[in-house]
């Protein structure tokens, strides 16, 4: 795994500068539940044994399956954002409708004629045949899963910046219901500024530096 990733992220840095990496389109997915965010720094939970505080703490977590919805998202200098509604299973055919339907129209009024790549992962909905296919005909440029350094989400935007940014925002609060939590999401998108977006893609081409540095090890990165 370690040795895949260093020759993955040895093979990006060859191809990519930070010039570049401003014109890269990265996406995720991630699930946000009806829960408040819980901090464990500051939540603490106190029982007269560990036994109670482990209960109590059971308490707080509320139902073990709450309500949450799956948002799936883009971010370069510009940002978007897909629900996907519950008991939706995000398989191939889905998967290659959100990119037909929310990511071409997206990124072709973001960057209007310039150059832009997509970046993929290995998840099996993004790997599929007809998905592969349907990037290369449609997209200007595809990082594709098999170039993507797998199991690396310090390497991805999305995961180590804004979807925690995210939930920073929308999440701090509990919501009554999902169309509360999707207003907050969406709101808490708007309010996150591009220039803050712009340096964290740029980041990337350091991130890449420091995982070849670690010999594809994880690594530690602010």
């Amino acid at each position: 795994m370690k040795k895949r990733r260093l020759e993955r992220c040895k093979g990006l840095l060859q191809r990519l500068t930070v010039a570049c990496a401003r014109s890269l389109v990265f996406s995720d997915e991630k699930i946000f539940t009806l829960h408040r965010a819980f901090n464990s720094q500051n939540e603490r939970i106190i029982g007269d044994s560990l036994a109670d505080a482990t209960a109590k703490g059971r308490l707080q977590e509320g139902a073990k399956r709450p309500q949450s919805v799956m948002v799936w998202g883009v971010t370069s200098s510009g940002k978007t954002l897909v629900f996907v509604e519950a008991g939706v299973k995000v398989n191939a055919a889905v998967y290659k409708d959100i990119l037909e339907k929310e990511l071409k129209p997206w990124a072709d009024s973001h960057f209007e004629e310039a150059y832009w790549c997509f970046q993929e992962d290995s998840a099996p909905a993004h790997k599929a045949q007809v998905v592969q296919e349907w990037c290369a005909e449609q997209l200007p440029d595809v990082i594709t899963h098999d170039l993507w350094p797998s199991s690396s989400p310090y390497l991805n935007p999305m995961d180590y910046s804004a979807c925690a940014a995210l939930e920073k925002k929308a999440c701090s609060t509990r919501h009554p219901n999902l169309d509360s939590l999707k207003e907050a999401l969406l709101k808490s998108r708007n309010e996150i500024d591009e220039p803050y977006l712009r340096a964290t893609c740029e980041a990337f081409v350091e991130r890449l530096k420091d995982c070849v540095e670690a010999e594809g090890d994880h690594f530690e990165n602010c």
